[in-house]
């Protein structure tokens, strides 16, 4: 049975010249990474059977490390995992599609990475710093434990948990102002997450920075590290290719 190929894709950036580069396409059989070409825009594919590309790990890190090896010396606008379609015609359609969306976008990610930045409460320092703000709250927690059960406790429970998640997203919200601001004064761009799914979380951002302010900006991280690093966790990645900037739906559908 014969396998129908197509072609993966992995990113588009500015090139007019035929390009190859030095790393091997998703699917583990050695596929070369080259451009296939419209107008000034390039997109580096590598052939493939046609199917979909379930995200586990080594398809992940293949399809990882070509956008990588790009992105070292071009601007890149990476193309969604398990993008795959039939034809070299289709690859030109989904091009020309893209085409205005691309420029716009190029411009805007233009000699810029992304880096990010996760700002955790180490272990017990949101409590205690609930506690020292509101010192109330020590004497409610201490009356719950010593209800036991019950529907009175139970309910004193909710009632303290309501009370604490308040008063955590009160401080958030007053790191966000307190360690973002200067951060943001530096980067070109900023996406703060709304989707808080770990309550020592105080902050998850991602900033999109000038190659030319990188060096200032991990000075501006440092720094703030410095000053609060004996109750916050800092997590600080990058540089990436600025994928949250990118707003793209790589697709031949409207």
């Amino acid at each position: 049975m014969t396998v129908k190929k197509g072609y993966y894709l992995y990113a588009i950036f500015a090139e007019k010249e035929p390009q190859e580069f030095d790393c091997t396409g998703i699917g583990g059989q050695g596929n070369k990474v080259y451009t296939l070409h419209y107008q000034d825009l390039a997109v580096a594919v590598s052939r493939v059977p046609v199917k979909v590309y379930d995200p586990v790990r080594k398809n992940a890190m293949a399809h990882q490390k070509v956008i990588s090896t790009i992105f070292q010396n071009y601007d890149v606008l990476p193309v969604s995992f398990g993008t795959c379609v039939d034809s070299y015609e289709e690859v030109m359609k989904l091009l020309a599609l893209l085409y205005d969306q691309a420029l716009a976008a190029m411009d805007k990610i233009k000699n810029k990475i992304e880096v990010g930045l996760k700002i955790f409460w180490q272990k017990d320092a949101l409590v205690n710093e609930l506690e020292a703000l509101d010192p109330g709250i020590k004497a409610f927690r201490e009356k719950v434990a010593k209800e036991g059960g019950g529907e009175v406790a139970y309910r004193q429970l909710l009632e303290l948990g309501e009370k604490l998640e308040l008063l955590a997203n009160n401080r958030r919200n007053h790191y966000k102002k307190l360690l973002i601001d200067p951060l943001q004064k530096i980067a070109a761009d900023v996406l703060i997450s709304d989707n808080i799914n770990n309550e020592k979380i105080v902050v998850n951002a991602s900033f999109l920075v000038d190659k030319a302010r990188e060096e200032e900006f991990d000075r501006a991280v440092n720094d703030i590290y410095n000053r609060y690093s004996d109750g916050l966790e800092f997590k600080y990645t990058g540089p990436w290719p600025p994928y949250s900037f990118i707003d793209m739906k790589f697709s031949l559908e409207e």
